[in-house]
C-alpha cells in the first residue's frame, strides 16, 4: 500500500491509478485510484461498480475516505 500511495501521491492528477488485485481495491481507491482490473467483478459485478462508482461521489482529500462514506 505503501507504493502504491507513493505512486498516486506523485504522479499528475490526470494519471488514473486502478487496483491490479480485488482484495486490495478498497485501500487504492481510498488513496485515491480510480478503479479496478477485476475477477471478482464476474461473480459480484453489482458490489464491484457501487464501490468503485462510489470514488466520483467521495468529497474531500481521498485520504479521509472511510467505508462508511462509499459502500451503501
Amino acid at each position: 500500500m505503501t507504493q502504491i500511495a507513493e505512486a498516486i501521491n506523485s504522479v499528475p492528477e490526470k494519471f488514473l491509478v486502478f487496483s491490479g488485485d480485488d482484495a486490495v481495491t478498497l485501500p487504492v481507491i481510498a488513496l485515491g485510484g480510480v478503479g479496478v482490473v477485476s475477477v471478482a467483478s464476474n461473480e459480484i459485478p453489482h458490489e464491484m461498480a457501487i464501490m468503485t462508482r462510489a470514488r466520483s461521489t467521495m468529497t474531500g482529500p481521498p485520504r479521509a475516505a472511510s467505508i462508511a462514506n462509499i459502500w451503501p
